[in-house]
C-alpha cells in the first residue's frame, strides 16, 4: 500500500490548528486508500488517537528560539530589554540599539543553522524508520526556508527521496533571500518530484513572481461535518467570540476598546468569549496589557479562556458563536489564510474582517445576490477604529446576516475540503 507521510514538527500536543489541519488530511488520505503517517514533534505523546499513525521524531517546533537551545535564556533577556553586554576580555560593549539588533540577528543566524541541521537529521531518522517506496507521497503543510534548506541537505544525502512525490505548502507572505537561495538550489538539482503550493491565490501570485519554481493554490481542508449539529439553542443574548491565541497581529489588543464601545450601544444583550492564551510564553507586550484590562470586565459581559483548547472544546466554542470577531492586521493577513475564518464560514457564522485582506476577498468571492439579505456573510471594516461600527451593524441585523452565512457555507464546502486538497496532490 502506498504511504502518505505528513510532516508537521509544530505538533507538540492534542490542540491547535496544526493538529487539526494535519489530522483532517491524514484521515482523508486513509479513506482514499493510502496508509497515512503523521510525523510530529518529539514532545507529542500518542495515547489517544488509535486511528492515525503518529511518529514523534522532530526536535524543532515553531518557537523562535527553543528553550533547549544553549543561548535561549540569554536571547530572551536580550530581546526584552536593552542590556549591556561585555565579553570575557572586556573588548565588546553593546548598548546602542543598532548594535543590539545586530547581535540579535547574529543569535538568530546561529539558531537558523541549528534548526536546518536538526530538520535534516530528523528527516533522515524518520525515513530510516519508514523507508520510502515507489509512489509514496510526502506532504509538509507548513514549509519555511529552514525546512526547505533542511530538505535540500537531506536530498543530497539520500537518493531514495526520488521514489516519492514531495509536496511543500508555504503560508507566509514574506519571502527572504534564504528562501530564494533554497529555491534556486532545488531548481539546479532538477528535482522533478518536488511540488510547491500556497493556500491562497494572492500568495501564489506573490511566490510566482520569484520566477524560480511554479506555485499552485491548494484548498483548505475543512471537514464537511465540521458545522454539523450547529443547533445550539438560541438564548436571550448574542455570543460574540474571539478565537485563537492572544496575538498582536490578530488584533487582540483592540478588544478592550471594541467591547467597551459595543456594550454602550448594542441594541440587544451580548456576551464576549475571548481566547486569551499567549502565543509565546511571556506574551507580546500589547497583548499582555490588553488582557489585564479584559480581566477587569464583569463576568456577565466577558469570559476569558486562558489555556489552549482541546479539539473538542475548540469546535464547541466555534459552534457556540453567533459572531466571530477577526480584528486582524490586514498588512500581515493581506495574502495569508485564516483557519478560524474558514471554519466560521463552514459553520455558517457571520464574521467581522479587515478590508484588503484574503478574508475580505473571500467574502467578496462568495457573496449572495439576493437583495433582501446582506450580500456578505459578515462585515468588512475599513480601519481598526471602525471595527465596533461594523460589529454593531451585524448585531443590529443579525438574523439576516446569519441567513447569508448559512448560504455561503454550502458554497464554501464545495471548494475547501480535505478530499479536494488530496486530489490536487495525488494528481501529480
Amino acid at each position: 500500500m502506498q504511504k502518505f507521510i505528513l510532516i508537521e514538527p509544530a505538533i507538540e500536543g492534542w490542540t491547535g490548528h496544526y493538529y487539526e489541519y494535519s489530522t483532517r488530511v491524514c484521515r482523508a488520505a486513509n479513506e482514499m486508500g493510502y496508509h497515512a503517517y503523521l510525523a510530529v514533534n518529539k514532545k507529542f505523546q500518542d495515547s489517544e488517537n488509535a486511528e492515525l499513525n503518529f511518529i514523534s521524531t522532530y526536535r524543532m517546533g515553531q518557537r523562535l528560539v527553543p528553550k533547549k537551545f544553549p543561548l535561549y535564556y540569554f536571547f530572551r533577556r536580550f530581546k526584552q530589554k536593552n542590556i549591556k553586554l561585555v565579553t570575557t576580555n572586556n573588548s565588546l560593549t553593546i548598548t546602542q540599539k543598532n548594535k543590539k539588533e545586530r547581535f540579535k540577528h547574529f543569535i538568530k543566524a546561529i539558531f537558523t543553522r541549528y534548526k536546518i541541521k536538526a530538520f535534516t537529521k530528523d528527516t533522515a531518522n524518520l525515513f530510516t524508520q519508514l523507508p520510502l517506496q515507489q509512489n509514496d507521497v510526502v506532504f509538509i503543510p507548513t514549509t519555511t526556508e529552514n525546512e526547505l534548506m533542511g530538505l535540500i541537505h537531506f536530498f543530497k544525502q539520500n537518493t531514495d527521496y526520488q521514489k516519492a512525490a514531495w509536496h511543500l505548502l508555504f503560508h507566509s507572505d514574506i519571502y527572504t533571500d534564504q528562501l530564494k537561495k533554497a529555491l534556486h538550489l532545488l531548481q539546479t538539482m532538477k528535482c522533478n518530484n518536488v511540488f510547491f503550493y500556497t493556500d491562497t491565490d494572492p500568495l501564489t501570485k506573490l511566490y510566482n513572481q520569484l520566477n524560480l519554481v511554479s506555485f499552485n493554490t491548494l484548498p483548505i481542508p475543512i471537514e464537511k461535518n465540521f458545522g454539523e449539529n450547529n443547533a445550539i439553542a438560541k438564548k436571550d443574548k448574542l455570543f460574540i467570540n474571539y478565537i485563537g491565541d492572544a496575538r498582536t497581529e490578530k488584533g487582540y489588543h483592540h478588544l478592550p476598546k471594541i467591547i467597551n464601545e459595543i456594550q454602550k450601544k448594542t441594541p440587544r444583550p451580548i456576551h464576549f468569549t475571548v481566547q486569551s492564551n499567549f502565543n509565546i510564553e511571556e506574551g507580546e507586550p500589547a497583548a499582555v496589557a490588553a488582557r489585564r484590562i479584559l480581566e477587569t470586565y464583569p463576568a456577565e459581559l466577558v469570559t476569558l479562556l486562558m489555556q489552549p483548547l482541546s479539539p473538542t472544546d475548540y469546535r464547541e466554542l466555534v459552534l457556540r458563536s453567533d459572531i466571530i470577531l477577526l480584528p486582524y492586521d490586514n498588512t500581515a493577513y493581506s495574502a495569508r489564510s485564516s483557519g478560524i475564518f474558514t471554519e466560521a464560514l463552514v459553520a455558517g457564522i457571520p464574521v467581522i474582517v479587515p478590508q484588503n485582506s484574503w478574508m475580505s476577498s473571500q467574502l467578496n468571492e462568495f457573496k449572495i445576490t439576493k437583495t433582501e439579505l446582506p450580500e456578505f456573510a459578515g462585515e468588512i471594516y475599513l480601519t481598526s477604529e471602525s471595527i465596533s461600527e461594523s460589529l454593531l451593524k451585524v448585531i443590529s441585523q443579525y438574523d439576516a446576516y446569519e441567513q447569508t452565512a448559512k448560504w455561503v457555507s454550502e458554497k464554501w464546502l464545495d471548494f475547501h475540503n480535505p478530499q479536494r486538497l488530496l486530489s490536487h496532490l495525488f494528481s501529480k
